[in-house]
């Protein structure tokens, strides 16, 4: 429980002080030669995808709810089901089907863990290492991005241009095409916060038994490389295999 009090008083102490005080084609904004094109889940969702360094990835949350064997992900809507879910759940952000529509949903770890895969049929989750290797593609060294922490200057890089879903912050240029954005989080207790402040993103890793996760903020331009409880509802994003 104290990695989610981390997360939190990390997050809200930024939040006060800030409130207070595969298709391809070309892409327009590409230093690294990206690609563009698209990959459809079992659900019939199809996601924009970017080719960043060697690697394609979904320019989109994901939206699926079912796994890839068609199996229904589990959708509890009350704190108890979530919070005592341990095969895997998604939701959305305040239970708005309009939220999910515009940021993707929030999957707890299991269901990123589930082997029966809620990626499409030839991706993946990505993995701590695939993170790495975006990050490193974008300019961080190997020494950042094996960091704890907040690592980097990458983030502008990553994050949506514009502040159609990001609140007013720091500046954005989508470099990569990766397109982050801020969906927000789930707490184990079915606690919603953070739509349009923060993008978290699981990776389907773990580091003595505890998931390891990303952070995307609107004030900053690291990316934070931690760990979170599973029961926790996070945006997901895939690679291609």
């Amino acid at each position: 429980m104290h990695k989610t009090f981390n997360v939190l008083i990390i997050s809200i102490s930024i939040f006060l002080f800030f409130s207070c005080s595969d298709n391809s084609t070309g892409s327009d904004n590409d230093q690294n030669n990206n690609s563009a094109g698209t990959v459809t889940d079992i659900d019939g969702n199809t996601y924009k995808t970017v080719k960043i360094g060697d690697q394609w990835w979904m320019a989109e949350n994901l939206k699926v709810s079912h796994y890839r064997n068609g199996d229904a992900i589990s959708f509890p809507t009350d704190s108890l089901g979530w919070a005592s879910n341990t095969s895997g759940a998604y939701g959305f952000y305040d239970n708005d089907n309009g939220n999910a529509n515009s940021y993707g949903n929030l999957y707890n770890w299991y269901a990123v863990n589930n082997v029966k895969n809620i990626a499409p049929e030839g991706w993946h989750i990505a993995t701590d290492e695939d993170w790495k290797q975006l990050e490193m593609a974008l300019g961080m060294n190997q020494a950042e991005a094996d960091n704890i922490e907040w690592r980097g200057l990458i983030a502008p890089k990553l994050r949506e241009t514009g502040n159609d879903h990001w609140s007013l912050g720091l500046d954005s240029d989508n470099e990569s095409g990766f397109t982050a954005l801020p969906g927000g989080i789930r707490l184990q207790e079915n606690k919603d916060l953070f739509l349009t402040w923060f993008a978290f993103f699981w990776t389907s890793s773990s580091e003595n038994n505890t998931p390891i996760y990303r952070q995307i903020s609107y004030i900053t331009d690291g990316v934070k490389r931690f760990y979170e409880i599973p029961q926790s509802g996070m945006s997901v994003r895939c690679v291609k295999d």
